[in-house]
Parts: structure tokens; C-alpha cells; sequence
């Protein structure tokens, strides 16, 4: 029997618990909880604690005893011993031949990151879990198909190498820098997100993670350099933001901006890019929202004429089908007018976010069938013939529901209104 031990290394980050689990491909790609064999004279506790500071060079002390595992290798039967631990230097780990990565997560995400079932096993004993959900990975597996994710996977992968750089040139000194720490930390949690399907947040942790190079700017020359990088970008986004940026970049002539003001004119720029981002997206789930409404439209218009329940000829005993068909109609001209009038991106996020709201939507839609449905009665009643002729004494069918349409348009109303309010607060 081979003997082997490992820990459950936990710290308390960001997000509460978080356990650090390690990438390694000397037996294939795998993530797996730091463990290694016992060297001679080692009991299992000596041989858990030094494994662990190995592989993620985190100092450990142990609380309890986790787990056991057993399974097969090549050698021989295996067996793991997993001890429960705490961290007492922070976070130094530095990738090495074995060891590739590093991250520290939530244990219900670490658990779905694992590689082996019996790993996965030992988490659930130690923390308590919430049951699989069914969707949650149908929409991750969306999200991961489309273009912002692929990029934002790409992005990551480059940073991770050029931090490995960085660190690289770093390894005489006793501990990593805080900025660099602090950079592998948002790098990890951009990864995290990004496998999770939160695209928005692991942009954000991305851009606060590279912004976290700025720390490392020692030289009067490097800093000018950014500087002016940024007061170039700067000319591309929002007025207040640029001018806050020329008020922290361009202080006294000759005078380099110190790193402080550096490190907020690049927090102003990734605001910025990152609103612009979010307002795209709102935007784009929107008019995808309302491609599908009209799609059930037409669909359930088809069906409710497949079934007789929409009249197509005029019948003194079908004024509740017509009703309901103007209503109907009514419904696909306010979403067929909405898809016409989408906003559009705008300065102001909070305009597309107020507007694209399903409180809103559902105003609007319903603006729009209660409109259809008025000018039905209006139409059916004895004042459309006093007002309108003979032509609209017996409406056809089919003009009904064609002024149920156009009547669907006065959605624009609560649009314009709501537009206006959201102009004013904003």
C-alpha cells in the first residue's frame, strides 16, 4: 500500500470559506487538493503539512482530520490521508515543474472543479452544499459558446502568463509584492466567474486585476508613460470621466502624478469600458427577448385561428372572438413596436437598464392591448358609425385586427414617459 497525505487547506477571502485546490499534469490534466507520498521518517501529519506548503506555499497548521481515500495506480494500491487546515502566511504560491495554478474558491465551487469523485466526496463531508441544480449548467454551457466568453477565457490565459513572468523575474525576493498577490487573487476570481458563466463579473476581476500592475511602476519615466496612455484613452470616453482623469494625470508642469492617481485614472477608463459592455449585453438580451415574444405571437395568433377561437368572417354570435382578436393583434403591434424602437447604447446606462426592465416591457405590452381592445369597442359601438361613416358600420374582421396593431403601437407612450423620467434622474 502506498501512503500518502494531503490537506484541505481553507482561508477566509472575499466571498467567506474558500479552499485552495491545484492544477497539475504530471498524470494528466487534473485539479486535485494538494497531497504528495510520505518521505522516509514521516508520519501523516508531517507529511500532509509539508506537502501542502509545497504545493501552494501557504504555511498550514492542521485543525482536524478530513478524509481518507484509496484507489488504484500503476504501483499499486494508494491510499490518501486528508487533514482539515488553516493557512498562516497568506497566499505566496509560485508555480513550479509539478504544480501549474493555483486557486482558492467557495467549497461548493471548488467541489464542481475537482477532477476525482473522491476528492469531490471529502468537501461535501466537511461543508454543507446545496442540491445540483439542472439549469445552472445548461446556462453556463450557453454563456461558454459565445464570442465575449471565448475572448474573456483567451484574455485570462495571457495574463496568467505574463503574472508568471513577472513573478519570475520576482523570485529572489522573500515574499511576492502585495500587488502581486493581489493580482493573482483577481485573476483567479476572473476564472472562477468565467467558468461560472459570469462573463461581466470575470471582465471586471480581469481589468482589476491588470490594473494592479501599475503598483509595480518604480521609475519616474515608466510612470510618465502610463500617464499619457491614459490621457490619450481618455479622450475616447464619457465627458466627466475625462476630465477627472486630466484633474488626477496633468497636475503641476514638469511633476510626475503619483501611482494613487495613476491606479484611479485606470479604475475611470475600465468604468467606463465596462458600463459600455454591460449596457451592449442588456441591450442584446433584450432584442433577443423580444425576437422570441414575436415569435409566440405569430405562433399564437396561427393557433388560436387553427382552433376557431379567432374569427375570420363577420357573425352576429363572435364578438368575443373579435375582442379577443383585436386584443391579440393589439399584443403583436406593441412587440412588433418595441422591436422598431429598441434603445440603443447610450451614454447613460441607466436609461437602456429602465427601459429594457420587465416592468416596463410588460407596461408597455399591456399599453398596447388596452389600446387594441378600446378601439375595438369604439368600432363595435354605434359612435363609430356617427363619427366615421357607413365605412366602419360592420368592420370586417381583418380590419379589426388591423387597428389592433396599429393601436399596439401606442406602447411609445409609456416609452417616451419612461425615457423622460429616467433623462431626469439620471
Amino acid at each position: 500500500m502506498i501512503r500518502a497525505a494531503g490537506g484541505v487547506l481553507e482561508r477566509v477571502g472575499p466571498t467567506g470559506t474558500e479552499i485552495a485546490i491545484v492544477y497539475r499534469e504530471r498524470y494528466g490534466p487534473e485539479w486535485g487538493l494538494p497531497k504528495g507520498k510520505l518521505e522516509a521518517g514521516e508520519d501523516l501529519e508531517e507529511a500532509a503539512i509539508r506537502e501542502v506548503s509545497e504545493e501552494t506555499g501557504c504555511e498550514a497548521t492542521i485543525r482536524r482530520f478530513a478524509g481518507t481515500t484509496t484507489y488504484s495506480t500503476a504501483d499499486g494500491e494508494k491510499s490518501v490521508t486528508y487533514w482539515l487546515m488553516d493557512t498562516t502566511n497568506g497566499d505566496r504560491f509560485e508555480p513550479n515543474d509539478e504544480v501549474k495554478q493555483m486557486l482558492w474558491l467557495p467549497p461548493e465551487l471548488a467541489a464542481e472543479q475537482l477532477t476525482h469523485e473522491d476528492e469531490r466526496r471529502i468537501l461535501r463531508n466537511l461543508y454543507p452544499m446545496s442540491g445540483t441544480s439542472k439549469i445552472r449548467p445548461l446556462k453556463r454551457l450557453f454563456k461558454r459558446g459565445s464570442r465575449r466568453w471565448k475572448r474573456l477565457e483567451a484574455e485570462i490565459a495571457v495574463f496568467r502568463e505574463e503574472l508568471a513572468y513577472l513573478a519570475e523575474t520576482l523570485k529572489g525576493e522573500e515574499k511576492p509584492p502585495p500587488w502581486l498577490t493581489s493580482a493573482r487573487r483577481r485573476i483567479n476570481e476572473a476564472e472562477v466567474a468565467c467558468r461560472d458563466g459570469a462573463i461581466d463579473k470575470g471582465w471586471r476581476m480581469l481589468m482589476a486585476a491588470r490594473r494592479m500592475d501599475y503598483w509595480r511602476l518604480e521609475h519616474d519615466e515608466d510612470k510618465t508613460s502610463a500617464a499619457a496612455m491614459l490621457l490619450k484613452e481618455a479622450q475616447k470616453i464619457k465627458p466627466w470621466r475625462k476630465e477627472a482623469t486630466e484633474e488626477l494625470l496633468t497636475g503641476e508642469p514638469g511633476k510626475v502624478p503619483p501611482l494613487e492617481n495613476i491606479y484611479l485614472a485606470a479604475r475611470l477608463r475600465d468604468e467606463h469600458y465596462s458600463n459600455r459592455a454591460y449596457v451592449h449585453e442588456l441591450l442584446r438580451s433584450f432584442r433577443l427577448t423580444l425576437v422570441g415574444a414575436l415569435v409566440m405571437a405569430v405562433a399564437g395568433i396561427l393557433l388560436l385561428i387553427g382552433f376557431g377561437l379567432l374569427p375570420v368572417n363577420n357573425s352576429a354570435d363572435q364578438f368575443f372572438g373579435l375582442a379577443l382578436g383585436a386584443t391579440v393583434f393589439g399584443v403583436f403591434g406593441a412587440i412588433f413596436s418595441a422591436s422598431l424602437k429598441a434603445p440603443g447604447p447610450t451614454d447613460n446606462a441607466s436609461i437602456p437598464e429602465v427601459v429594457t426592465a420587465w416592468q416596463v416591457t410588460f407596461l408597455r405590452i399591456a399599453m398596447g392591448a388596452g389600446a387594441a381592445l378600446l378601439m375595438f369597442f369604439l368600432l363595435a359601438s354605434p359612435i363609430a358609425e356617427d363619427l366615421l361613416g357607413t365605412m366602419f358600420s360592420d368592420p370586417a374582421p381583418a380590419t379589426l385586427y388591423l387597428v389592433g396593431f396599429v393601436a399596439g403601437f401606442s406602447e411609445r407612450l409609456v416609452l417616451r414617459v419612461v425615457s423622460h423620467i429616467a433623462e431626469k434622474k439620471g
